[in-house]
């Protein structure tokens, strides 16, 4: 507050000096800069606050609350692509896996038999230890390639075999040492 000399008439004139600022610009600011500390969390928000500051005199926070908050919700949009990225890919892995589960039974039965007899089963014989393997409501079917080569699979819905629809494994008996299983177990895997 500034005072002015006394004017002829003996009355004293007081000018007061308002101070500027933005309130908005401000706000904007701290709410980017906190928005850092919540992860990008509010950083959208600071960034929104100080543009609507930018249309007020003195820019200066809302500019740098425009730039911080600016940069957060570009992490914050990084964080969340990456994120729901992430669960797309757990899910996919998840279903393949999931899928794989009737192919790995039928082939741990075909490997027991094969460790019990030293040979794999005949093409008959594969398919009746196969009965009630299922895969999306078809059954499971056996086919001997080799004396250590061997495919399990399905001949699709359209019940028509060696067409697109079919889906087949090939197992090597020697490679496939994953699925060998203790040759004292006779059992038939559950299917899901």
């Amino acid at each position: 507050m500034s005072q002015a000399p006394e004017s002829s008439t003996g009355t004293t004139n007081v000018y007061v000096q308002q101070n500027s600022s933005n309130g908005l610009g401000l706000a904007g600011f701290i709410t980017s800069l906190i928005g850092w500390l919540t992860c990008g969390l509010l950083c959208p928000i600071g960034f929104l606050l100080s543009l609507f500051g930018l249309f007020k005199p003195p820019r200066g926070f809302a500019i740098a609350g425009l730039i911080i908050g600016g940069l957060g919700s570009l992490f914050l949009a990084a964080f969340g692509l990456a994120f729901i990225l992430t669960l797309v890919g757990i899910g996919t892995v998840a279903t393949v896996a999931i899928q794989e589960v009737p192919y790995i039974n039928a082939s741990m039965v075909i490997q027991n038999e094969y460790n019990q007899t030293g040979e794999l089963p005949s093409d008959t014989a594969g398919n009746a230890l196969l009965v009630g393997v299922t895969i999306n409501g078809q059954p499971m079917q056996y086919r001997r390639i080799d004396a250590d080569t061997y495919e399990v699979g399905t001949i699709g819905s359209d019940d028509v075999p060696d067409t697109g629809d079919d889906a087949w494994r090939t197992y090597d008996v020697h490679e496939d040492s994953s699925l060998q299983m203790d040759s004292s177990d006779t059992s038939t895997p559950a299917t899901p």
